[in-house]
C-alpha cells in the first residue's frame, strides 16, 4: 500500500524537482525516503511486465518551444524476442503499428505524427484515441514526453498492464503547486479509457471540471478503446482534482496528469509536468 500511495507522488517527480521537496521535509523523511524509493522499485518493477497495455494519453501544453513533443513509446524486453502492436480500436483509421524486440532489448516507437489523434482533447468529449498495446512476450513500456526543443518539460508514465485495470479510483494529486500561466493554458486532468464496449462510468469530481460542476456526479457510457478527459477548470492548487472518484462496471485505465506546475513556493520560476498511470 505504502509503494501505490507514493508512486504517483514520488516516482515520477523529475530528479531537480524532488532536490527542491526535500529541502522542505522533515529530516526523518530524508533519511526514509531511499529506502522507500527501494521499496516502490522492489514492488512495482516486476508487476509492470505484462502482455496488453491501454492507455490515454494526457493533453500537454506546447507553450512556447513544443513543450508537448516528441512523444514516444519505449519498450523493454528482458525474455524471449517479442512481437509488439500499438492500435487504437476505437479508431479505423489508425493503421495499427508493429514492431519486433529482440530477447533482452529495447526498441523505441515514435508517435509524434499521431499526436493529434492521441493526446486526448478537447476535455468532456468521448474521443477514439485510447491505446492498445498487445506483446506476444512479456515486455515493460512507458510514454514519454521528451519535450526535446528545450528539454524543459519531460515525464515518463510508466504503463502498468494489467495492474492499471479496475472498476473503482481515488483521484490522487498535488495541491501544492498552481498551473504555471502558459498557452495553451496548463490544468490538471485525468483520463479515462475503457477496455470494453458499452461501458458505464461514473465519475464524482471533487472539484469543477470543463462542463461539470464540483460534488455533481454524471455518467459516461464508452466503448472498447474510447477516452474521456475530466479536466479543472481553474489552475489554483486548491482547485486541483484530488480526492475524486470514478467508478465503472468494466475494466478501465486511468491516467493522470498536472501540466506545468510552477516552482515559485521553491524560490524558482521553473515549471514542470507530473503525471502517472493509475493502478
Amino acid at each position: 500500500m505504502i509503494s501505490r500511495i507514493f508512486e504517483t507522488t514520488v516516482t515520477n517527480v523529475e530528479e531537480g524537482f524532488w532536490g527542491c521537496l526535500k529541502f522542505i521535509l522533515p529530516d526523518s523523511f530524508k533519511k526514509f525516503h531511499p529506502i522507500l524509493f527501494l521499496l516502490i522499485v522492489s514492488t512495482e518493477s516486476f508487476a509492470q511486465t505484462d502482455t496488453i497495455f491501454w492507455f490515454a494519453a494526457p493533453e500537454v501544453s506546447y507553450g512556447y518551444a513544443n513543450f508537448d513533443k516528441p512523444i514516444l513509446l519505449r519498450i523493454a524486453n528482458p525474455g524471449k524476442t517479442s512481437l509488439v502492436t500499438v492500435t487504437q480500436p476505437a479508431n479505423p483509421g489508425f493503421n495499427p503499428i508493429v514492431v519486433s524486440v529482440a530477447a533482452g532489448s529495447s526498441t523505441t516507437i515514435d508517435l509524434t505524427p499521431w499526436l493529434g489523434q492521441i493526446e486526448n482533447a478537447p476535455p468532456d468529449k468521448i474521443l477514439n484515441y485510447g491505446l492498445m498495446i498487445k506483446a506476444t512476450n512479456p515486455v515493460t513500456i512507458y510514454y514519454e514526453v521528451m519535450s526535446t526543443q528545450c528539454a524543459c518539460n519531460p515525464e515518463i508514465f510508466a504503463l502498468k498492464g494489467n495492474n492499471a485495470l479496475g472498476n473503482d479510483f481515488f483521484i490522487p494529486m498535488q495541491n501544492f503547486l498552481d498551473n504555471a500561466n502558459y498557452n495553451p493554458t496548463p490544468y490538471s486532468s485525468f483520463d479515462i479509457v475503457a477496455t470494453e464496449d458499452g461501458t458505464r462510468i461514473s465519475i464524482f469530481p471533487s472539484n469543477d471540471v470543463v462542463g461539470h460542476q464540483a460534488k455533481n456526479p454524471f455518467v459516461i457510457i464508452l466503448n472498447k478503446g474510447q477516452t474521456y478527459s475530466a479536466t479543472a477548470v481553474s489552475q489554483s492548487a486548491s482547485k486541483h482534482l484530488d480526492g475524486s472518484r470514478v467508478s465503472a462496471d468494466k475494466p478501465i485505465a486511468i491516467t493522470i496528469k498536472d501540466d506545468l506546475m510552477f516552482g515559485a513556493p521553491f524560490g524558482g520560476g521553473c515549471a514542470d509536468l507530473g503525471g502517472d498511470q493509475l493502478i
